[in-house]
């Protein structure tokens, strides 16, 4: 468990790191608007109305000064950490969008820190990485390589493309769950995200450390990712039980469509786990088409309809323990080795065409080619192809043309 864990919004301090960009992501660039409304600028005064001739300083006072659905025109340069405050003002649903200069690198290199609602930011290098705390909703960030991230509380916020990481000397996780006394994180997305290296500062490894960890959540999407170069886990879901006077639900999950590589000294790419508090319970989770290095372990009790659903998944392995643990069902998948779970489950060779680069598409005669649920499935590949193309689905992430 994450040293950080129990340290809810005590972040240790962190030097900005190198952040190398999103490998294959969903495209994030979204062109350059005709003209912007208000400038910000490293050289710019709060005491003005963000002009071009007098550009602010920093990203709340434009954020204040804007009116929804304006765009902040962002000079190139590097800006120190920024909060972004709650302002009551702000109901539209139109956002106030943040977006370089065309062509402009922007960096921030502290923290970013938002409490505001119906924001988006673009294009930019958060190189200390950014928090969405209780008050913040309908928050997107759009091409956004961050060292980190925490959504605590938040509602509605977006990730889509961009990269989280590096942390290579790490003791603690990205974080989704409940600040302290607050809701559970509602409408989470991530779409196109490449989480990468992310390996404890401790030489034994003694840290719990992973990309993302999940302490509660309601409607969380992660889909059309990769993750790569992870400690512990790629993904560790567990509930957080009554920590920080709250409670932290599990309930509507999908993760599809994701790759996953063998993380760096744990044994699961992708656990779902009991939580802290013995009443925790996993409601409606759909993991489907993800294609993995490394095996996934689901023991979390079901609650409500469905528990946790693992169909048309590519693993290295299945054992009769794991596919038996309480609370999850396994079908359509396909296991390099050991036996089958559900009753349409395949054993065949995993037909990457390269695992060892990460390069996770099927080779042609695959056993998982047609092997998909054929009542379940997305409807685009990680790639954005369209499943299926032929008679069936194919499991995994890949659809092969």
């Amino acid at each position: 468990m994450s040293r950080h864990f129990l340290a809810l919004g005590l972040l240790p301090p962190i030097c900005a790191a190198a952040i190398v960009g999103a490998i294959g992501a969903v495209p994030a660039t979204v062109g350059a608007t005709p003209h912007a409304d208000l400038y910000v600028s490293v050289g710019g005064s709060d005491s003005g109305r963000c002009s071009k001739p007098k550009p602010c300083a920093s990203f709340d006072r434009a954020y204040r000064v804007a009116r929804p659905g304006q765009t902040v025109e962002v000079a190139a340069g590097t800006y120190p950490g920024q909060r972004i405050q709650f302002d009551g003002d702000k109901r539209s649903s139109h956002d106030v969008v943040f977006e370089p200069v065309r062509g402009a690198s922007v960096r921030v290199a502290g923290e970013v820190f938002v409490d505001a609602r119906h924001l988006e930011f673009r294009r930019m290098v958060f190189a200390d990485g950014w928090q969405t705390r209780s008050t913040a909703a309908d928050v997107t960030f759009r091409g956004i390589r961050s060292r980190q991230l925490f959504i605590f509380s938040a509602q509605q916020v977006r990730v889509l493309g961009g990269a989280i990481g590096p942390s290579p000397r790490a003791t603690y996780d990205s974080i989704i769950s409940s600040a302290t006394g607050g809701p559970p994180p509602r409408n989470i997305l991530f779409d196109g995200v490449y989480f990468h290296d992310w390996v404890d500062v401790d030489p034994g490894q003694a840290n719990h450390i992973e990309c993302l960890q999940i302490g509660s959540g309601v409607n969380v999407i992660i889909r059309r990712s990769r993750f790569r170069r992870c400690g512990t886990h790629d993904i560790f879901v567990r509930s957080w039980g009554s920590l920080n006077e709250t409670t932290h639900p599990l309930r509507s999950f999908t993760i599809e469509n994701n790759f996953f590589d063998k993380t760096t000294n744990g044994y699961y790419s992708v656990q779902v786990a009991e939580g802290l508090d013995p009443n925790t319970r996993c409601e409606n989770f759909l993991i489907r088409n993800n294609s993995a290095l490394q095996g996934f372990h689901i023991a979390c009790p079901a609650g409500g309809q469905f528990g946790v659903q693992v169909y048309a998944n590519i693993l290295p392995w299945m054992s009769r323990g794991e596919c038996d643990l309480a609370g999850s069902r396994w079908d359509y998948n396909v296991y390099a080795s050991g036996q089958r779970c559900g009753g349409h489950d395949r054993i065949g060779a995993s037909g990457f065409v390269d695992p060892g680069q990460f390069d996770l598409r099927l080779r042609r005669g695959a056993a998982a080619i047609n092997h998909g649920d054929p009542n379940s499935f997305p409807r685009v590949d990680i790639f954005g192809q369209r499943r299926p193309k032929g008679r069936r689905p194919d499991a995994g992430a890949d659809e092969r043309a």
